[in-house]
């Protein structure tokens, strides 16, 4: 058996900390100023744990998730139920609405989905 043959099954990429955390960042419309300001660190602090030149501490990691309005383990790499990308993008900036702004959008999808379960039954 060649070398070739005994490689491990490929397996997609995984998201890297630094791209993930720069992509919730700009799917929740906050800028590395805006995001370091919720948590209490510099703007700087933020580019480089997005550079992958920072490591962030446990607790940094609970302020960042809480910040994004994401779970801990999505934070750091686990899925959401196997959304679409542009499904997770919806969900990342229904999270980042305030709380008035969420139950006008959760009346508004009760609508449409009367509006079109009435469609379906025609």
């Amino acid at each position: 058996m060649s070398s070739r043959d005994r490689r491990a099954p490929e397996t997609p990429a995984v998201e890297a900390f630094g791209p993930r955390l720069a992509r919730l960042r700009g799917d929740g419309g906050l800028s590395q100023s805006g995001l370091a300001r919720r948590i209490g660190v510099s703007q700087s602090a933020v580019s480089q744990m997005e550079a992958g030149d920072r490591s962030p501490s446990y607790g940094m990691l609970i302020q960042l998730a809480e910040a994004l309005g994401v779970s801990l383990a999505y934070l750091v790499g686990a899925d959401v139920e196997h959304l679409t990308a542009g499904e997770e993008t919806h969900f990342r900036r229904y999270r980042a609405l305030p709380a008035t702004a969420r139950k006008e959008l959760d009346a508004y999808v009760e609508f449409l989905q009367s509006k079109y379960a009435k469609s379906d039954e025609s």
